[in-house]
């Protein structure tokens, strides 16, 4: 879909609670990371238009971005250290993002 067919009705369903976790997080680069979601979710919903309902989905599309930044940033930098973010890639390691996500962002 070209950006110029979208009918822009469709809109981003971040999850607060994720979100405002995202936001108090410590560390060098966290608010970058946090930032990451948005553009992230907003990128998937670009992309997959049927999930515009889905916020679940978008939320996890995201945060699975924002992990990637930092880990990139982590290995740029290792004071861009958080535990907030360590304890989300260990979680998404051992296969269990999704439910982590679900727990904190009801449908």
């Amino acid at each position: 879909m070209a950006f110029d067919e979208n009918d822009h009705t469709s809109h981003v369903l971040l999850c607060a609670s994720l979100f405002n976790q995202m936001n108090a997080a410590k560390g060098s680069r966290a608010h970058d990371v946090s930032l990451q979601i948005v553009i992230s979710a907003a990128a998937f919903l670009y992309e997959h238009p049927e999930a515009a309902s889905d916020s679940r989905a978008q939320n996890i599309a995201g945060l699975n971005a924002a992990l990637n930044v930092y880990e990139k940033f982590l290995a740029a930098d290792p004071a861009a250290k958080s535990s907030f973010y360590d304890n989300l890639l260990k979680k998404r390691n051992d296969g269990k993002l999704d439910k982590e996500v679900a727990g904190m962002c009801p449908k």
